[in-house]
């Protein structure tokens, strides 16, 4: 079973039923837990996917058309993010080890300063 539900909104050309369904069984199969089919199981994960459908199919035809950017102001936004990342300061990290051999350097110059007083 897929882990990711494909979005279905701003797809040219729109999404077709068939499309819906098969976003709509794979949202039913996760949240149910159920990925095969049984004589037990089957009614309602039908029954469930039809309400799946249907509601995704009303909320694709509410939802406004989706503002695609052209592909230089969509650069220029994900360049001025990144760099805001990167100017950031951020403590450097040391590793366990690092800190184990500071820890130990630390108490062997203490045992030798007291030894010697």
């Amino acid at each position: 079973m897929c882990r990711n539900i494909t979005t279905l909104r701003g797809l040219v050309p729109d999404a077709t039923g068939e499309e819906i369904e098969a976003a709509a069984r794979q949202y039913v199969r996760k949240v149910s837990g159920v990925a095969s089919r049984s004589i037990r199981t089957e009614p309602a994960v039908e029954q469930a996917v039809a309400a799946v459908a249907a509601a995704t199919t009303a909320l694709l035809r509410s939802l406004p058309p989706r503002r695609i950017m052209d592909g230089s102001r969509s650069h220029r936004l994900r360049n001025s993010r990144h760099r805001r990342r990167r100017t950031r300061k951020v403590r450097p990290q040391i590793s366990r080890s690092m800190a184990k051999q500071r820890r130990i350097a630390g108490r062997c110059a203490s045992r030798s300063n007291t030894s010697g007083t």
